[in-house]
This record gives structure tokens, C-alpha cells and sequence, in this order.
């Protein structure tokens, strides 16, 4: 039995002694057998020595035009970084300048997967970095290596060789970006600056904003000149002096790239901006479709000079009457609350424009016809008129935009031997409601003024005093029929200019009116009428009427006599608190006495005009009223 224990007790010994030595034996066959070398990686990534990982994304940043950001996902289909960051699956490689092999000891560098993190000066962590990036921007291709072993054996190795787009921007909405910096735009105003030619774009973070701003500037700025075609605008081949984009520290030069495109209409319904800009290291974006203000830019004055002395003022408001497709502007030098208050000024404008006219330069030396323009002289009481002689031949320019309610106006206009206008406007129109009628109303003074048929000025004297007497019975011509002669009480009124001292009956000087007293207190008596008792006369001895003295037609031993006119008119009126208000009209045009189709006489116009007391009669002849009646 004991013999049995020891034989089983030795076999154990002995198994137990070989099964040491097979294990030491295995254990010195591992040490002797070499590791097996890194498997090839074909657009992958492997971390920790685990299943490589196919890469399907890649994307680059780019900041200060050589410091590049490389985003690798094995996530397909991401083009942006924010879809990039969204993922949380990406490796994250910073380099600067990446043209091959990194010197991970003395060059920036960063590399990010999971969490692993090695920085450049910061890789006390790695026992071993490489890194190598080949970019060619040209093809966008990347060569990337990378090789990490941290001190805790984990480890990180990737390999990229394919093509590798530029991230594309976050998509703007009614929004601006400088350099990543997201703004939106709130409000957009373009504004027209005519004298300079351009157009400035204004783009507003705050909604509501309807013209430029001092107090408040706008966020980004864009400026085109007169003729640019905004639709399509290559920055890279532009003149920064044709199109001005600023934002910031941003300003467009010579040496900017990107395309800028603006559609809209003028009605400021619809705006349409796109921009993508790059100067430097810096881009700017913008994004906008939606309504917008417009205006213009205007000095709100206007200068009347006038033999070298000008009359300046504020334009505070333009009226308008709208008359078909007629559109009627008045404006002054005067602060005018209605188109009347526009007369207290020294001068004043009456302008019309047609609907098709607005939106448009008039050339008066070629176009005078397309509208019409007066200017008003309230202290010379004269009207200059294009249309008319006494502004026929103006020059300059008159140039409209926007529309008939809200207008920019500006003018430079030259009357011959006369005013120069110069003003500009820009705003809503105050509305009539009816036609204005500025014409200057001289304040009545008695006076009596010839002027000829083409409206010329040939004689003009004020009158002092208005002499009346009466005569009863008074016999015309003897007071015989037979010589056209009658026998009535007569009125008879001498007009005595300014500065005449001659006697009242020197009718040179005097002009004298008889009518019978039967009509007294006529008004707008037509005297080229015939009627059996209407005789009357008019004397005055003056080198610009041909007869000293004209009449009603009579028949004498037969033959008609008398140069009575065709057309002439009086009034006479004498009022209850005594005073008169005379008037007489003549036109020196009559039948001839030898050919009654033929017209005598100068065609000259005299007026006589008295509003005011009479003066007793200082003459010779004969006259019963009573010093009570003056």
C-alpha cells in the first residue's frame, strides 16, 4: 500500500517539473519572435491599434491665409464644419504652411481624435509625434501622416491621400459674416448720392432704419458708381473706385477676390444681395433677399442770383397739383405752409413735369418743350417763363428720380439776361388741392401804362391825383346833331401823372375821359357799342397813340367821323364814401375813314387805372359840383 503512495507521488513530481519547463520554453520562443509590422492604411484611421476606420469626409479652414484646419470623418457627406462639429466623430489636424513634414519640436501644430490631444510645445504626454501634411490648394489635394504613441501606450496613426474641399460656409439668412462672425441684417437702406454719382448700400443690425445714419452706423457698407452693372461683379477684376465694400477692418483693394451680386427694384419691394469676399486672411459673406428704404441724397436749398446778388434759402416743402398726367410743383425761398404763402418770398417756382418726364434729365437748350418752368420776381412783379419771351432761351438742366409723390429734384437754370435758379430736393410732396396761380400781383397804384402789341413796356407813369368835373348841359360839338353834335350832362376826368405840374387841360401830359353822367357808376362799358346817347372821348396827345384824341363815330354833312376803336372799355364808379374807382382800356386799333376793312393806328394798348378820392377840378372850364361832392 505504501509502495503504491510513493509511485503516484513521484509521477506527480515529475509532471509537474515538465509542465514548468514546456512554459519556459514557450515563454523564451515569444521573446525571440519580432512584432508584427503596422498594417497599411489606405484613407483611414486606426486608434489604439484597433479596426482601421475609413475616412468619407474631409475638409479644410483656412485663418490668416497659411494656417490651416483639417477636419477627417469617417461620417459621409459633411461639407461644413458646424456638420463636422455636429458628427463628434472627426480627427482635427492644425498646421501652419502644410508643404510636407512638421517639426513637431519647434512648429505649431495641433492633432485631435477621441481623446487624444497633442500640441505643439505641449507633448509631454507623447512618447512619439509624427506628422506630415502635403496640401496642393491648386487640386485640393491632401497628403496627410500621422503618428501619435502617448506614454500610456495608446496610440493613433492615420493616412489620407485624396482630395480634401475647402469647408463650405455656414449658410447666411438675411445675414452678414466677417471672418466667422455672424451679424443680421435688420434693415437695408440704399441711398443715392447724385452729385457724387454713386450708390451706397447700407445694411443695419436694427430693424426700421429708413435713411443713413450718423449717430448709428451701418454694419456693412457697399458703394457702386453711376453705370456699374451690380447683377454680377467679379472683386478680383472690379475698381475698388467703381465698387467700395467695407465691414469692420474690411475694405476691398486691388487685391481682393470673390463676386458681389445686387437685384432689386426701384419701388423697394424686392433686394437681392450676395457676397463672398476675401482680402488678406479675412472673408466677408453676406446674405440678403428682402424689402428696403431708398432716398437720395439732397441739399434741401435754393439760390435765385440776379445781377450778382443771390437769394438763398432752406427748401422746406415742394407742392404739387396733380392735373392728369400732369404733375405741377411749386416751391420757393419763402417757409410756406400752402402754394399762396409762397408769394411772401422774394421768388418763387412753378414747375410741371408729365408722369413719363419724373425719372429723367431735361436739357432746356434741346428739350424745353418737355416741361415747363417759370420763375416768379415778387419785388419786380415779373414772371420769367421758358415758354414765353421773357424766358424763351433758357439753359441748363432740370433732372427728376424717384417718384411724382416723393421726389428728388435738382436744377441749374439760366434765363437769358435774367435770374440763374440752382436748388435740389429730396422728400415727400405736400398735395394741393387745387391749381396755385403764382403770378405777381403788383399792388394797385394809379397809373397809366401803354405797352405794345408784343406785350413790351412803352410808357408807364404812376398818377398823383384824379381831377373831376361836371358840366351840365354840356353841348358836344355845339350841341347840334347835324354835326354829330348833342346837348347832356357830361363827367369829365383828368388823370395827372407823378411829377407833373402842367396845367390840367394839357392833354400832352393829362389824359382826359368824358362820359355822359347817365353813365356813371358803369362797370366794363363796352364804348365800341353804338348807342344813340353813350358819347364819350379820350384825349391824350401821346407819341405812342396816333390820334390825340378818339371817340365814339358821328355823322357830319353826311360823313362818318370820329376814331372810335375796336375794342375799348371803361369803368366809372363813383362809391358811397365818395371815392372813384375809374379804369379805361383802348386798343389804338380802328376802321380806316376811307377803307373801313382796313386797321388804323399803332396797335398799342393803353390802360388808365384810379382806385381812390377824387381831386377838385383846377382848371378853367365850367364845373357844378360842390366842394361836398369830393
Amino acid at each position: 500500500m505504501k509502495k503504491t503512495d510513493w509511485s503516484r507521488l513521484r509521477v506527480l513530481t515529475w509532471a509537474i517539473l515538465f509542465a514548468a519547463m514546456f512554459f519556459a520554453s514557450c515563454a523564451d520562443d515569444k521573446e525571440d519572435t519580432p512584432l508584427p509590422p503596422p498594417r497599411e492604411l489606405t484613407n483611414q484611421i486606426e486608434y489604439d491599434g484597433g479596426e482601421p476606420i475609413a475616412i468619407e469626409s474631409a475638409i479644410f479652414g483656412v485663418e490668416d491665409t497659411d494656417l490651416y484646419t483639417f477636419y477627417l470623418s469617417p461620417s459621409p457627406g459633411i461639407t461644413d464644419i458646424a456638420s463636422m462639429e455636429a458628427a463628434k466623430d472627426y480627427l482635427r489636424i492644425l498646421v501652419r504652411n502644410p508643404r510636407g513634414t512638421v517639426d513637431t519640436a519647434s512648429e505649431p501644430f495641433e492633432i485631435s481624435y477621441k481623446d487624444i490631444f497633442v500640441k505643439g510645445q505641449s507633448v509631454n504626454d507623447a512618447v512619439k509625434v509624427e506628422l506630415s501634411a502635403d496640401f496642393a490648394a491648386g487640386t485640393s489635394l491632401l497628403d496627410l501622416k500621422v503618428g501619435v504613441t502617448l506614454e500610456s501606450g495608446r496610440t493613433l496613426r492615420v493616412r489620407y491621400n485624396h482630395t480634401c474641399p475647402e469647408a463650405a460656409p455656414q449658410p447666411l439668412d438675411n445675414q452678414y459674416e466677417l471672418d466667422s462672425e455672424v451679424s443680421a441684417i435688420g434693415s437695408v437702406v440704399k441711398w443715392r448720392y447724385p452729385k457724387e454719382g454713386v450708390t451706397t448700400y447700407y445694411f443695419y443690425t436694427d430693424r426700421g432704419v429708413e435713411a443713413p445714419s450718423v449717430s448709428k452706423p451701418a454694419g456693412l457698407e457697399i458703394t457702386l458708381a453711376d453705370g456699374v452693372e451690380a447683377a454680377n461683379i467679379d472683386l478680383s477684376t472690379a475698381d475698388p473706385g467703381q465698387v467700395s465694400i467695407s465691414c469692420g477692418e474690411f475694405g476691398n483693394t486691388a487685391g481682393t477676390t470673390g463676386t458681389l451680386g445686387i437685384v432689386g427694384n426701384e419701388a423697394g419691394a424686392e433686394l437681392t444681395v450676395t457676397l463672398d469676399a476675401r482680402k488678406g486672411g479675412s472673408r466677408l459673406r453676406a446674405r440678403y433677399a428682402g424689402s428696403f428704404a431708398s432716398g437720395y441724397e439732397s441739399s434741401d436749398r435754393i439760390r435765385i442770383t440776379a445781377a450778382g446778388i443771390s437769394d438763398e434759402a432752406d427748401l422746406h416743402r415742394v407742392f404739387r397739383y396733380k392735373e392728369s398726367i400732369m404733375n405741377n410743383y411749386a416751391f420757393g425761398l419763402a417757409d410756406a405752409e400752402s402754394p399762396a404763402d409762397l408769394m411772401a418770398g422774394r421768388y418763387a417756382v412753378e414747375l410741371g413735369l408729365s408722369n413719363i418726364g419724373i425719372g429723367t434729365t431735361i436739357d432746356l437748350a434741346t428739350e424745353a418743350s418737355r416741361c415747363t418752368f417759370v420763375l416768379h420776381d415778387y419785388v419786380n412783379y415779373m414772371s420769367y417763363d421758358i415758354s414765353k419771351d421773357s424766358g424763351r432761351g433758357a439753359t441748363g438742366t432740370i433732372t427728376t428720380a424717384g417718384t411724382a409723390e416723393r421726389i428728388y429734384l435738382r436744377l441749374s437754370v439760366a434765363f437769358p439776361d435774367g435770374p440763374t435758379v440752382e436748388g435740389e430736393w429730396y422728400g415727400e410732396v405736400t398735395n394741393a388741392e387745387e391749381m396755385f396761380d403764382l403770378r405777381p400781383v403788383k399792388p394797385f397804384v394809379p397809373h397809366i401804362t401803354i405797352v405794345s402789341s408784343e406785350g413790351d413796356v412803352l410808357s408807364e407813369q404812376n398818377l398823383s391825383a384824379m381831377e373831376v368835373r361836371l358840366e351840365n348841359n354840356y353841348r358836344l360839338r355845339g350841341g347840334d346833331p347835324q354835326y354829330g353834335g348833342a346837348t347832356f350832362d357830361a363827367y369829365f376826368i383828368y388823370f395827372r401823372p407823378e411829377n407833373s405840374s402842367s396845367s390840367i387841360e394839357s392833354f400832352d401830359e393829362v389824359p382826359r375821359l368824358m362820359i355822359p353822367a347817365s353813365y356813371l357808376n358803369s362797370s366794363d362799358l363796352d364804348l365800341s357799342a353804338p348807342r344813340d346817347d353813350l358819347h364819350w372821348s379820350f384825349k391824350f396827345s401821346n407819341s405812342n397813340l396816333q390820334q390825340p384824341e378818339y371817340s365814339e363815330t358821328y355823322t357830319m354833312y353826311g360823313m362818318i367821323s370820329g376814331y372810335c376803336p375796336d375794342e375799348v372799355r371803361t369803368t366809372v364808379v363813383r362809391n358811397a364814401d365818395k371815392t372813384w374807382t375809374v379804369s379805361f382800356a383802348m386798343k389804338d386799333s380802328y376802321p380806316s375813314t376811307w377803307n373801313p376793312d382796313r386797321k388804323e393806328g399803332y396797335q398799342n394798348t393803353v390802360t388808365v387805372e384810379w382806385e381812390g378820392p377824387a381831386t377838385k377840378y383846377s382848371g378853367p372850364n365850367k364845373n357844378d359840383l360842390t366842394d361836398d361832392d369830393y
